[in-house]
């Protein structure tokens, strides 16, 4: 479960480091009053991660899709980069609310994210979020192995048989 912390002044980019540095094994983000929300990171979560982390390593390696980033100074890149990512991913943990996750994802394309991708490993869901569409219109794909994110992603497909196993 989240814990969120609502200190007596706005949390800097350098007190979430700082947190971060202090507290291996805990995630640590910032909401946009400034607070502070906590979750564990167990190890199921963290395998998942890496997973689609690799995937999307892998395909930025083919694709090229760096222009924003190489458009930030070093300094910006150095700290937490000044901008909304185009594509968000969360995957869902088993202390994660399924309500906020998705409040989160609105949050994300209220500030420029283009796409929101939440996958649900016990449910084995996946629900796309994009741009203008209300929750309700929210893309749900049940139980797949594969998900394409085109346009967002151009040729990514989104590979789900080991973010869904339980090795």
């Amino acid at each position: 479960m989240a814990i969120a912390l609502t200190l007596p002044r706005p949390v800097t980019d350098e007190d979430l480091l700082e947190f971060s540095r202090r507290n291996p094994g805990y995630q640590f983000e910032r909401t946009a009053k400034g607070e502070l929300v906590v979750t564990p990171t167990g190890s199921e979560s963290g395998r998942r991660s890496a997973e689609l982390l690799g995937q999307l390593y892998s395909w930025n390696q083919r694709a090229g899709a760096r222009s924003r980033w190489e458009a930030l100074t070093p300094t910006q890149r150095q700290g937490f980069a000044p901008l909304c990512p185009d594509v968000v991913f969360e995957i869902r943990s088993e202390s994660d609310s399924l309500s906020d996750i998705q409040t989160k994802m609105g949050k994300y394309l209220a500030n420029g994210a283009r796409l929101g991708v939440l996958v649900d490993p016990r449910s084995r869901t996946v629900e796309i979020f994009r741009p203008m569409r209300p929750i309700d219109m929210v893309e749900t794909v049940q139980n797949p192995d594969t998900v394409p994110l085109d346009p967002e992603l151009s040729r990514f497909v989104l590979d789900l048989k080991a973010i869904f196993s339980r090795d």
